[in-house]
């Protein structure tokens, strides 16, 4: 591929991601190019970035751990890397963002790409537009399985209580263990999340290949872990920014997962269920929680039912009272 070609494919790749989006060397972590909308949101200008190197856009204390990040991604040790950042320069120089690093392939070049995920006004999230099948796991401390959603059968094609109170590296296919795990270290020591491509082995032995988004949820050492994950039809596929978003939009719902009641464990909740509970629990009522995932109220609705079914409960108060603190006499709403 020409030069000209190059840089003209790298603008239409960035143009085309709905997050502020900047394409960068990889070895020299130069900027490239940079979309419409990381030039508004952070009132850069195209010339001044193609002049810096990503390193320069981080306040100090970051940078360290922003150029690993890059390293881990540019040797394909994770297929993307994510965590909070600290902005330095411009109008946001104290900005704090959600960054994602991923690497795309163009001709027989490699690239990065560096998307910036800010605080969003209510309507500015991009709905899904690709169906995937997510589930998610929390472990704790010894990576043990406590709580797992019920979309894991349709992608390992096991039940999910087949899961619980077991280790989640038995899961993986074994000699693809000692890189998962080397891996998962890596993630943790540099307090991010990763997503990593993978194998899962059923117990008949079925092979499984899967992106997985892994996040740290303690700081101890070894600390809890939260997965995201999906399954993946061919393993060297290059990770689309779709399932990236969609695995990343999963990680407040798997680190509030943490924090539940283990009884949530046995109810057989789907992920999509879980995501409506935990909206629930944060005091959000059903038009928000429908604005906020793409759906009506009345299909919000309807999974309230069946999470009443499966935890066993008949009403929204009973439903809170086996997770937080029960509501005052006379504040039930409904279904609100």
């Amino acid at each position: 591929m020409t030069k000209s070609g190059r840089a003209y494919s790298l603008v239409q790749v960035v143009r085309e991601i709905p997050l502020p989006t900047i394409a960068f060397d990889l070895e020299s972590r130069r900027i490239l190019a940079a979309n419409d909308r990381a030039l508004h949101a952070f009132s850069w200008s195209l010339e001044k970035l193609q002049k810096m190197e990503v390193a320069d856009l981080w306040q100090t204390q970051d940078v360290p751990a922003a150029i690993s990040s890059i390293a881990m991604v540019t040797s394909g040790d994770v297929e993307s890397y994510q965590a909070i950042r600290h902005l330095r320069g411009g109008d946001h120089a104290h900005a704090e963002v959600t960054i994602r690093i991923r690497k795309i392939t163009l001709g027989d070049e490699n690239f990065g790409l560096l998307s910036f995920e800010v605080n969003q006004m209510p309507g500015d999230e991009v709905p899904n537009s690709t169906s995937l099948t997510i589930a998610l796991i929390v472990t704790d401390h010894q990576w043990i399985i406590e709580h797992i959603s019920s979309d894991i059968e349709s992608i390992v094609g096991e039940p999910p209580h087949a899961f619980i109170g077991t280790p989640l590296l038995d899961w993986i296919k074994p000699t693809e263990v000692a890189r998962f795990a080397s891996t998962i270290g890596r993630i943790v020591a540099h307090g991010g999340g990763g997503t990593v491509q993978t194998v899962m082995q059923s117990r008949s032995g079925s092979l499984h290949p899967i992106w997985t988004l892994v996040i740290p949820l303690s700081d101890q050492s070894p600390p809890r872990l939260g997965v995201v994950l999906t399954g993946c039809p061919t393993v060297g596929a290059e990770l689309s920014f779709e399932i990236d978003r969609q695995l990343s939009r999963c990680v407040e719902v798997v680190a509030d997962l943490g924090d539940l009641n283990l009884r949530v464990v046995s109810a057989n909740l789907s992920t999509r269920q879980l995501e409506i509970l935990a909206e629930l629990l944060q005091g959000h009522r059903v038009k928000e929680i429908a604005d906020k995932f793409f759906l009506s109220q009345s299909t919000v609705r309807n999974h309230l039912t069946d999470i009443f079914k499966k935890v066993g409960v008949h009403s929204q108060t009973e439903l809170l009272a086996k997770f937080v603190a029960p509501l005052s006499a006379g504040s039930e709403s409904e279904f609100a």
